[in-house]
């Protein structure tokens, strides 16, 4: 009687297909007169294997009482094993996290690789202080010896052509054009600059094939950097905001020249996804500069590279 009491219990206690009907109960000695369990065939032997469990601990010992002291502990002890079970799952979520995050960071690195490049050797050269405006004579001599070339600076300042400062007659203000010549010498404090064609023209002289282009957009330009190319570029001096400082009249066609202060030339001979690795003749130095912002002065100085 005893094992279909507590049997019944099981069942009654884990809802599974179990009915049942109690008859009497003795409330004076406890005695249960009669109790009668209907258990299916799929799970009986389950519950008969824990009552098994229980007669092996308690023996003739065992009661209602004490079987449910047992059903107790052994709740207890699958709370324990569930909580350790929950505290092994958090471990392997964070194991499986920083997993993630390990791959996140390589395929970050990869696809940084991908948008990255930078040419082997590192050639710079200073201006200062034999070529206080001479950037672009500087440049020049930087991409032609990455291109191979032995040459000096004085032989590009020599065959490079210059025209007039600015100076003013009968009250109208006259110069050259940096299109056409540099304005003034690259050896003087208070000279200006030069654009493309005067400096193309110097760069053929000593090694043909170089292409000087108005107007190439940015991502092209890194795009001729990653085909190992490096590439002269007109920008500002430590991209500094340009703007409009001086105007005057090209005497041979009436032109009107306006120039931009703080013009610069560098050489751009790397990239990644952020920055922009230069060549810069103002400090002799291979120099990092944030892209966006190279991309906006590089802009404002009309687009303008010479490459080979």
């Amino acid at each position: 009687m005893i094992k279909k009491i507590i049997v019944g219990i099981l069942f009654a206690c884990l809802l599974v297909f179990i009915s049942y009907e109690i008859y009497s109960i003795d409330s004076n000695d406890k005695k249960i007169t009669e109790l009668n369990v209907n258990i299916s065939k799929e799970s009986g032997s389950e519950y008969l294997a824990i009552y098994d469990d229980m007669v092996s601990e308690y023996g003739e010992d065992l009661n209602i009482t004490n079987a449910i002291g047992l059903l107790n502990r052994k709740k207890e002890e699958n709370d324990e094993l569930l909580s350790l079970l929950a505290g092994d799952l958090n471990n392997l979520i964070k194991e499986n996290n920083a997993v993630e995050q390990e791959i996140a960071y390589l395929i970050e690195q990869e696809e940084r690789r991908k948008n990255s490049s930078i040419l082997e050797g590192k050639i710079t050269y200073s201006q200062f202080p034999k070529y206080p405006t001479g950037c672009e004579s500087v440049g020049l001599y930087i991409l032609l010896k990455y291109n191979g070339v032995n040459t000096t600076i004085d032989e590009i300042v020599g065959k490079l052509k210059k025209g007039d400062l600015p100076y003013t007659v009968g009250g109208t203000t006259y110069g050259g054009n940096p299109e056409v010549e540099f304005i003034g010498d690259p050896r003087n404090n208070y000279s200006y600059g030069v654009y493309n064609k005067p400096l193309a023209d110097v760069a053929n002289s000593l090694k043909s094939g170089v292409t000087s282009k108005i107007g190439l957009d940015f991502d092209s330009v890194l795009a001729l950097v990653k085909e190992g190319k490096p590439v002269l570029v007109w920008t500002t001096i430590n991209l500094s905001k340009p703007f409009k400082s001086s105007t005057w009249t090209y005497k041979p066609t009436g032109e009107k020249i306006t120039w931009i202060s703080g013009e610069h030339v560098m050489v751009i001979i790397g990239f990644d996804p952020d920055k922009v690795v230069v060549s810069d003749p103002y400090t002799g130095t291979i120099r990092y500069f944030d892209k966006e912002l190279f991309r906006s002065r590089y802009n404002y100085l009309g687009k303008r590279v010479l490459y080979y």
